[in-house]
């Protein structure tokens, strides 16, 4: 009967260690997420180059426009960097949020943008 009490005291505790790795697991997927979320939110809008009056670039949900090439390109946020699906190559960019206006790109070299309302 001792040996019963003692598989079954094991098997709870073993479960209740599962639910908290599960749990744990289930709210950094939930951080990571809500990470990705805001960038993406914090990214869309109309930026331009530091000293430019007219806009480089309009962020959308899903697409990157260049108004003065009147060209569009799909993007995708990989954690903390931009992928844009440009004709021909794939362009890769760490992105950087400096303040709410503050845009900063960073591939061959490091670009500044402001947000422009």
């Amino acid at each position: 009967m001792k040996k019963l009490f003692f598989v079954v005291c094991y098997f709870c505790i073993a479960m209740e260690g599962c639910d908290r790795v599960d749990r744990r697991l289930a709210n950094d997927t939930s951080k990571k997420e809500n990470t990705f979320n805001n960038l993406k939110d914090r990214i869309v809008g109309i930026w331009a180059a530091m000293g430019e009056e007219n806009a480089t670039f309009v962020i959308a949900k899903d697409t990157i426009t260049y108004p003065d090439q009147n060209a569009s390109y799909t993007y995708a946020l990989v954690n903390d960097s931009m992928l844009i699906r440009f004709d021909g190559y794939i362009g890769r960019y760490l992105v950087k949020i400096k303040t709410s206006d503050t845009l900063i790109l960073t591939g061959d070299d490091q670009q500044v943008y402001y947000r422009l309302k």
